[in-house]
């Protein structure tokens, strides 16, 4: 029965298969080349034995205890590609071609998993004595990896190895296994008890599934007389290797034991440590916690903690890598290691959010707050007002030698505390800092954020003269090392702050007031400012939602032959002996020739022309062709990331060349203005057709990152490149003249809607991005406070640009709600697919119901079929991205 439920899946895959190449939609056919041959980062290694054969000498120092060696599922050449990278890392060991004979192994192999494990283990062990001369605990195998389909109740390699199948399994293959075997299963929902509800973020936490494969796995492990092995795995469907719901089954727990949860036991003890520090602070921080409330508090905490703690393990395992391995990958291994990268990570958070984890729970429980003991006297203590004219909620000017500098958002102004955030002249938000001042002298305490966690202050010297208020201890703000700092107020409506830094250097600084109609002290949040009015009328012009799209639009395929330095982008180029077309005519080429070389550029009146080499009918030959008519090709392998514009920290340039820079995105950029040049400005007939193409192939390049998609569109259609005769836009316009859009003349404005998003997406305020995109409307004024609160007029371009702005934010809250109902509806089709299929086919329709849901789980995890969900809901992605677009130009109308 086993072999005919294997071959039933097997048939049911290859029906699906080959009902996709003739019914799918073209988006989800037509996916570029180019991504999907995009190489999967390679992990090192962690010695230097990969790729050599396997010697006594060798063997025993790398693998005193036994050798790690890896197995994939032999119908995906993904499974291959991570077992490889693994075996490199882990200096696994096998054999090219899959020979495990003694004189054929090499380190840093991986092995094709085709034939049983009764078979190849004993292979693996044999050949290992022969390279010995014996069997010693070198030649067994104490880390074994499967890189594999799995469910909660088996794994598809070695021909599919059931629950039922582990005891007879473990027993035979102990004798090749240490005694300490660890066992790691790379694939889906093998450590998911078989009554555990799904759920990330539960399994995740929690210690279980012991009746889930794994489980069963250790259990007859341990019946097997191995009484320290241990068995790792997944509880969700995920990535084969990327996939962090990770539990631990130790044969030392015992029969039926569950499984543990790597985060919580070896990374954040969520549940006990952290409620105490938690309990701690707050009760430190006068909060009343005792045995008539702790009930509530340990409940409450646990909620926001885990919240917290799943979210920092979140973004850990978007960015830490351990010898350049997702953390996810390497746990299993070196679990100690990981835990500790992950539990930094959570310190760092926990330091600057605990205050307001504190208030959350102290609503939620109940929670009382001792009044504080501090009485503020303004006989003996001299308030902020007294230096600081400023009131909560106000934005003020700041002014410096060189003219305006930014502006300061006084956040709060108490007698004893003040707290500012800095802006730059474009609106962003430089960093903040807390004052509190507790008395004359080392007493006090002072709060800055740049870029992170909170830096706090403590023993801060302040003193106090006349209107002048000097705080002489070091303080960090940032990058800046500040050794002095007053702040000196000069009137009602101004004050002077003057910042002496370390190493010398000093800066002073204006900071004014901005008069509104009648006088009076105005801020951004003004129902009667210019702001409020033109959110107003963004709100009656965009709709808040988009429609999801029924169907996705087809997406054309991106260019990816072998890579020339430039190519012809229109149907025929005519090459000439001399930059001037009534010179010699040399030849026609037609779109996507290859040319081999751009020797020169020259503009000869208003037009651009290149000199190229090209083969023509098999000899090598140079003329002069109109720029206009080829696009040069970006190299993924060295292209590197350039764009105009101010540098610094306050510059919106200099956010995006860090961004690029963070995530390490050129080769993906230089593949994205390839297609952009060469597929989608020639052929799109509008700009909402350019940018859904555009953000569509974005999508297959990040595999789905909705944040890195919009970094890519926003830094490819920045990128410039510099040249002889000029500097030339990487993207531009191509094709004829007729086009009913003219891109160059919304780059700059598709640009700023797709860094939008992706700010939006990293976590900034809607609102606040609505605010600077009205500052940066405005910074190029004379007086640009003065046409903010007169409410003069904006340019229909500016008008238009703002539009855009609020277009990318729209976008990106509609991906953020979306996400899930797409990609759940595109899923439901493909399994509708599927359950359709297996009624159709007399064999497969005879099965009970249990079983036909069981097959159609199985495939849903088959790598193609994940892939076609992808696709298609990638397409509606896209396709809301154009829509975007075209909302906001109907809007523009409308101005």
């Amino acid at each position: 029965m086993q072999n005919r439920v294997i071959a039933i899946e097997a048939q049911l895959l290859k029906r699906r298969r080959g009902a996709s190449k003739t019914d799918a939609p073209a988006a989800a056919r037509q996916l570029s080349r180019a991504a999907n041959a995009a190489p999967i980062r390679v992990a090192l290694s962690l010695s230097t034995l990969t790729g050599k054969a396997v010697d006594k000498a060798a063997l025993n120092a790398r693998f005193p205890s036994g050798v790690a060696f890896a197995l994939w599922n032999a119908d995906s050449s993904y499974f291959k590609t991570r077992g490889d990278l693994w075996s490199a890392a882990e200096d696994g060991i096998g054999a090219k071609g899959d020979v495990l004979d003694g004189s054929k192994l090499l380190f840093g192999q991986s092995v094709k998993g085709e034939s049983a494990l009764t078979v190849v283990i004993p292979k693996l062990t044999a050949a290992l004595e022969a390279v010995c001369g014996g069997a010693s605990a070198s030649t067994k195998v104490r880390t074994l990896a499967l890189f594999t389909h799995g469910w909660e109740g088996g794994v598809g390699i070695a021909g599919g190895i059931r629950t039922k199948d582990l005891p007879t399994l473990m027993t035979k293959l102990a004798p090749h296994f240490s005694d300490d075997v660890k066992i790691i299963l790379f694939g889906c929902s093998v450590c998911r008890g078989v009554s555990e509800a799904e759920g990330w973020k539960t399994t995740t936490f929690n210690d279980a599934g012991a009746d889930s494969f794994a489980g069963a796995m250790r259990d007859a492990l341990l019946a097997a007389g191995l009484k320290t092995a241990s068995v790792w795995g997944h509880t969700e469907v995920g990535d084969t290797v990327d996939n962090f719901t990770l539990r631990e089954f130790r044969a030392v727990d015992g029969k039926g034991a569950n499984g543990r949860s790597f985060l919580k036991h070896y990374a954040v003890a969520w549940d006990t440590t952290v409620v105490d520090d938690l309990e701690k602070k707050m009760q430190d921080g006068g909060y009343t916690i005792d045995a008539a409330n702790r009930a509530e508090f340990v409940k409450h905490a646990k909620d926001a903690i885990r919240e917290a703690v799943y979210g920092v393990y979140l973004r850990a395992n978007e960015k830490l890598k351990l010898d350049g391995r997702n953390i996810a990958e390497a746990a299993p291994t070196r679990p100690t290691e990981v835990g500790a990268l992950v539990s930094a990570e959570w310190t760092k958070a926990f330091a600057a959010d605990w205050e307001d984890m504190a208030k959350k729970v102290a609503k939620k429980a109940k929670l009382t707050k001792a009044a504080t003991t501090k009485s503020f006297s303004t006989a003996t203590d001299r308030p902020w007002a007294h230096f600081f004219p400023f009131a909560a909620g106000s934005v003020v000017e700041a002014v410096g030698p060189g003219g305006r500098a930014g502006h300061v958002a006084v956040k709060k102004a108490s007698a004893a505390e003040l707290a500012v955030e800095v802006l730059a002249l474009s609106g962003k938000a430089m960093g903040s800092a807390e004052l509190v001042y507790e008395g004359e002298g080392p007493v006090n305490t002072v709060r800055t954020t740049v870029d992170g966690p909170p830096t706090l202050h403590t023993n801060v010297t302040m003193q106090s003269a006349g209107h002048i208020r000097e705080i002489s201890s070091p303080l960090t703000f940032g990058s800046l090392r500040i050794e002095r700092l007053s702040v000196a107020r000069k009137s009602d409506t101004e004050a002077a702050v003057l910042v002496q830094l370390s190493g010398g250097g000093s800066h002073e600084l204006l900071l004014r007031a901005a008069a509104a109609p009648g006088g009076k002290a105005a801020s951004f949040g003004s129902p009667d400012g210019f702001v409020a009015r033109l959110l107003a009328l963004l709100t009656r012009l965009l709709p808040t939602k988009l429609a999801l799209a029924p169907k996705p639009a087809p997406i054309a395929r991106a260019f990816d032959d072998k890579l020339p330095a430039a190519t012809v982008v229109v149907s025929a180029a005519a090459a000439f002996e001399k930059p001037d077309p009534s010179s010699k005519q040399v030849a026609v080429m037609t779109r996507h020739t290859p040319l081999t070389a751009v020797l020169d550029k020259k503009k000869v009146v208003s037009d651009w022309w290149y000199q190229v080499t090209f083969d023509l009918k098999g000899t090598p030959t140079t003329a002069w062709v109109a720029a206009a008519d080829v696009s040069e090709i970006a190299d993924p392998a060295a292209f590197t990331f350039l764009t105009p514009g101010s540098d610094g920290w306050t510059s919106p340039f200099e956010d995006l060349r860090s961004a690029v820079k963070s995530v390490k995105a050129e080769a993906k950029i230089a593949r994205h203005i390839n297609y952009l040049n060469l597929v989608v400005l020639p052929d799109a007939t509008s700009l909402s057709e350019a940018v859904a193409k555009a953000f569509y192939h974005a999508l297959v390049e990040s595999k789905g990152d909705f944040k890195e998609a919009c970094l890519i569109v926003t830094a490819s259609v920045r990128a410039q490149k510099a040249a002889s005769g000029g500097t030339f836009m990487w993207v531009q316009q191509r094709g004829p003249a007729t086009k009913s859009y003219d891109f160059a003349g919304y780059r700059d404005k598709v640009w700023h809607m797709f860094f939008n998003a992706h700010q939006r997406l990293d976590g900034t305020s809607a609102k606040w991005l609505d605010v600077k995109g009205v500052l940066y409307e405005l910074k190029s004024r004379s007086s640009p406070i003065q046409s903010l609160f007169t409410l003069k007029d904006l340019s229909r371009d500016a008008k238009e640009d703002i539009l855009f702005n609020r277009g990318g934010v729209m976008l990106a809250e509609w991906l953020m709600k979306n996400r899930d109902a797409v990609t759940s509806h595109w899923g439901g089709v493909v399994k509708k697919g599927f359950e359709d299929a297996i009624e159709t086919d007399p064999e497969m329709k005879k099965l009970d119901a249990a079983t036909k849901q069981k097959l159609i789980e199985k495939v849903l995890q088959e790598d193609d079929v994940v892939r076609e969900v992808q696709k298609n809901s990638w397409a509606d992605f896209a396709e809301a991205a154009g829509k975007a677009v075209g909302l906001v130009l109907d809007a523009a109308k409308k101005i």
